[in-house]
């Protein structure tokens, strides 16, 4: 199953948008379905997979966003049944999710290196 990071606007607001990881194809037609249908964007493939499979996947967002009564009932809406069949890819449902991002090629520099002397640049 794929995963992926996504900001997710709060009842599809702009002035309340939060960056979520670890998103399941399932857990995004949720959101879209809590907040609005373009609630979940800026969707990008994490690299690897979710090891959930459709069992505890769906336990794990039955325990995450059923707990109410209406979370419940959203729920038992968009996967009925006692062992649903969960979307395992974002172009499932229609989403074009982006490749995964390639760390930078950006040196680091250790927290055991000397500092820079400041002062030797400006007197030379």
């Amino acid at each position: 199953m794929q995963i992926a990071t996504a900001h997710v606007r709060h009842k599809g607001s702009l002035n309340s948008v939060v960056r979520k990881r670890n998103l399941t194809p399932a857990e995004v037609v949720v959101l879209q379905r809590i907040h609005s249908p373009d609630a979940v964007v800026d969707v990008v493939l994490q690299s690897g997979q979710s090891d959930n499979d459709n069992t505890t996947e769906i336990d794990r967002l039955r325990a995450t966003y059923g707990t109410t009564k209406d979370g419940a009932k959203t729920l038992e809406e968009l996967f009925p049944g006692h062992a649903p069949k969960l979307p395992t890819s974002f172009k499932e449902i229609g989403i074009d999710a982006a490749p995964p991002v390639k760390a930078s090629g950006r040196k680091t520099i250790k927290d055991d290196a000397p500092a820079a002397d400041p002062a030797a640049s400006v007197l030379e």
